[in-house]
């Protein structure tokens, strides 16, 4: 009985010492297992046995706490490598369990095994969703470039732990990265991976936009559709875009329209700019049979525009002829409209050659304009200003030129012309500028009195004056600009005396007053 108590007496002094920090539950164990090895006596071996489990449960107890906290401290920490030596070590303390006939302890371990492969999943996620988002916000990237990166992120997921993201739980990595694909792709997505239709469609229109914005009309190429159609096409083949087949069609049609709407309003305004009706039917109706969209109204609506158009030209036209008229017997504009009826026959000869012969076609100059023998010298205009009398094959480019001044100068002074392409010989224009023309022949007028004309009674008065020409306007805004960088369309509203509602309607390119670019061309007036 001595000899039991004194075995007891040892083991409750060990168990005392590892309770009072002196040794561990390791080595605890160890002397257990040591004073087992020695006893023969079944009572002590028995209570050696018991003594030995309670002090292995309570190491299991005591590794079991050290590995939640360094699970714990793996999640805050989002430390991968931590967690993959936390998973090593268990592993081997479970085939251990395992080989020792615990299967209580390995189960356990097995759980702890399953936390932390689920813990290091989750980080894993983590990881890689704040790894997307940087490099997307750092390097930018298309819709079909996020396709791509949830693609590769699927590829190397692992496919067997379950993970908890965010309270949801998921059967594997993988499982997660496919969820945040179909709803980017369904349009329920988050963070970067929102909406794949409405992200792809932003960059067509974009695209749409800036070609436009180049174009000094607005023009979209129509290559642009086929372009626009060879993308929405390919989404739509691929196998994981089924469930928005019909939604990509629409908005591939919507994007076309767009594309034709644009082009169609450019045609049209050129052609009625250029009042070249040929071309522009042409245009749209190549437009039409490329878009597959009906153009009929606005194919109706350009040749009744361009028609009513070409319906004011005579009205201009009765007024060269009447400039050719006065120019031929050196008399005043008002003195023909006087006497129509006496210079009947040469104004029906001055509209002949002034009328042109097709809508859609320039106003052919006339070959030669008859100049009289007597014809007074112009009067040189008062300071600030002179008259110039249009010769056939001038422009009023080469005008400008010669007088050292630009178009929209002469427009501006010479509001009776409304199309710089069209002028006409005979007509008196009025020159803003006082830099002297380039010199050029000048029929000299062989008398300065008042010519009779020889098929028409003698006028009852003559003129004793030319006209005099008025002085030249003050310095007048541009018609068209090109945007400088940094410009806001209220800026250049304001620097131009006008509005932005104006500035729209002017320039129909223009659908945003928040989206213009520098180097686009805006008309002014």
């Amino acid at each position: 009985m001595v000899r039991y108590q004194k075995l007891r007496d040892n083991y409750s002094d060990s168990w005392s010492d590892y309770k009072s920090g002196k040794k561990s539950i390791g080595d605890h164990i160890s002397f257990l297992k040591d004073q087992l090895t020695t006893q023969t006596d079944p009572t002590l071996v028995d209570e050696l046995s018991k003594e030995l489990r309670s002090a292995e449960q309570e190491l299991f107890t005591v590794e079991n706490n050290t590995l939640k906290n360094k699970i714990t401290l793996a999640e805050k920490d989002k430390s991968i490598d931590l967690i993959n030596r936390t998973i090593t070590e268990v592993e081997n303390k479970k085939n251990q369990a395992i080989l020792g006939g615990r299967t209580d302890e390995a189960t356990a371990y097995d759980i702890n095994l399953q936390a932390l492969r689920s813990a290091r999943g989750k980080i894993k996620v983590e990881n890689d969703w704040n790894d997307l988002e940087f490099k997307f916000y750092r390097e930018g990237g298309t819709a079909s470039d996020k396709l791509s990166m949830l693609d590769k992120t699927i590829g190397y997921a692992e496919t067997n732990t379950p993970v908890l993201i965010n309270g949801v739980n998921y059967n594997s990595e993988k499982d997660f990265w496919t969820n945040i694909k179909n709803d980017y792709i369904g349009g329920n997505g988050k963070g970067v991976f929102v909406d794949f239709v409405n992200d792809f469609k932003t960059e067509i229109n974009n695209s749409i936009d800036k070609v436009s914005s180049m174009s000094q009309w607005g023009y979209v190429p129509i290559s642009k559709i086929d372009e626009v159609n060879t993308k929405y096409k390919d989404l739509i083949s691929r196998a994981d875009t089924i469930a928005i087949r019909d939604r990509l069609e629409n908005e591939r049609l919507t994007a076309v329209a767009k594309i034709v709407d644009y082009t169609t309003t450019a045609v049209k305004n050129e052609s009625l700019y250029t009042l070249n009706l040929t071309k522009g039917m042409s245009a749209l109706t190549e437009l039409q049979q490329r878009s597959g969209i009906d153009l009929t109204v606005h194919l109706a609506d350009l040749r009744d525009k361009i028609t009513q158009a070409w319906a004011t030209i005579p009205s201009q036209t009765s007024e060269a002829a009447r400039q050719i008229v006065a120019s031929k017997y050196g008399i005043s504009i008002d003195e023909v409209k006087r006497n129509e009826d006496k210079y009947k026959s040469d104004l029906e000869e001055a509209m002949k050659r002034l009328t042109p012969s097709l809508p859609g076609e320039p106003i052919p100059l006339p070959t030669s304009v008859p100049t009289p023998t007597s014809t007074p010298a112009p009067t040189p205009a008062p300071t600030g200003g002179q008259t110039y009398l249009i010769k056939s094959g001038d422009t009023l480019s080469r005008i400008a030129a010669n007088y050292g001044t630009t178009v929209s100068a002469l427009m501006a002074a010479n509001p009776q012309i409304t199309n710089a392409n069209l002028i006409y010989a005979g007509q008196n224009l009025t020159i803003p500028s006082a830099k002297a023309p380039t010199p050029t022949s000048t029929p000299t007028p062989t008398s300065t009195s008042t010519p009779t004309p020889t098929s028409t009674p003698t006028p009852t008065s003559t003129p004793t004056s030319t006209p005099t020409s008025t002085l030249a306007p003050a310095p007048i805004a541009p018609t068209r600009i090109t945007i400088p960088s940094g410009s806001t369309l209220s800026g250049l509203a304001r620097q131009y005396g006008t509005t932005i509602a104006n500035l729209m309607k002017l320039n129909p390119q223009i659908t945003d007053p928040n989206k213009i670019y520098a180097g686009q061309k805006l008309t002014i007036k």
